[in-house]
Parts: structure tokens; C-alpha cells; sequence
């Protein structure tokens, strides 16, 4: 597809229909997760892959929607010490995952609302593993929309300057 009309069509799904994700899907999806760069090429991001317990996923989170794929995105520790890095790299590699998600005519809903200790205590993660964000996935259903805030888009020029904060960007 397009990138212009993937990055356009991409909206947080908040009402999935009942078809089942793909093995295949799934496994390109996790292939955009590994090709996306990280700092020093760390490849610190984890990513926790439910689909046979996902029922069990609404003790930690009210925002499953419905979705018959979850992914939980994590960060080793040691790369959270210096400026944060396997934050910032687990956000690229999420944004790996939803942009190839819509590619492939699913939806997805970025979830930063959920139980991180009972997360890590589900899933016995490690000492240095940290659970960072949600991505619930699967097939939009017929009549799943776009909240109205999704149109609510400034301006360039409010978010983008030239040269420095005092200079807006102009098109």
C-alpha cells in the first residue's frame, strides 16, 4: 500500500470484529518490530505476543476493545539508564508495528493504560524487563470509526519552527 494512504487511514480501532489475526500478518507485523533502528543498534525492545489468553488481558487493561491480538511492548532496563533510549526505541519499533498493522488492513489502538505490576508478575518478566505499552490489534469491525478528536489536527505551523521556537514554519 501506499505510505501516504497508510499513515492517512491509521486511527486507534476501538471495535474489533470477530476474524482472527493472520500467523502470517502476525509474524510481518513482528518483522517491522525487528527492522526498525534503535540506539547503537541495542535491539533492546521485547515484544510479548497474546492471543490464547487474551480474555485474561482485561484484569490488567480496560482496553482490549475486543482486539484478538495483543502485544505488549517492553524495554530492557539497561537501556533505560542513559537518556532513556529503550524508550524512545520501543516507541519507534511500536510505530513500526501499527503503520505495517494498517499495510495489512488491521486496526490498532496504542494502550498506555494498564496494571505494569500485575503485568510483570502475569507475565514473570524479568528484573530488567519493563513493560511500556499496550497494542491491541485485529480487524476493524464494519461499523468501528475514528473518535471525532481523531480530526482534530493543528496546523503545521503550530508545531513545526524554523531555526528555532521564535520562527513558525511556513508552507
Amino acid at each position: 500500500m501506499d505510505f501516504d494512504k497508510v499513515i492517512n487511514m491509521r486511527y486507534s480501532v476501538r471495535k474489533f470484529s470477530d476474524k482472527k489475526v493472520e500467523k502470517e500478518k502476525i509474524d510481518k507485523l513482528l518483522m517491522a518490530v525487528n527492522l526498525a533502528p534503535s540506539a547503537r543498534n541495542s535491539q533492546a525492545t521485547r515484544v510479548i505476543v497474546v492471543q490464547d489468553t487474551i480474555d485474561k488481558m482485561n484484569e490488567l487493561t480496560k482496553c482490549v476493545f475486543g482486539g484478538n491480538v495483543l502485544f505488549i511492548i517492553c524495554a530492557k532496563k539497561d537501556n533505560l539508564v542513559t537518556r532513556k533510549y529503550g524508550e524512545i526505541d520501543a516507541s519507534i519499533a511500536l510505530t513500526h508495528l501499527v503503520l505495517a498493522a494498517s499495510n495489512e488492513g488491521l486496526g490498532t489502538c496504542i494502550v498506555g493504560m494498564f496494571d505494569r505490576e500485575k503485568t510483570t508478575e502475569y507475565f514473570k518478566m524479568e528484573e530488567d524487563l519493563v513493560p511500556l505499552l499496550f497494542v491491541t490489534c485485529g480487524y476493524p469491525s464494519d461499523d468501528s470509526k475514528p473518535i471525532d478528536l481523531h480530526y482534530n489536527r493543528k496546523d503545521i505551523s503550530e508545531i513545526a519552527f524554523k531555526e528555532s521556537l521564535e520562527n513558525k514554519y511556513e508552507r
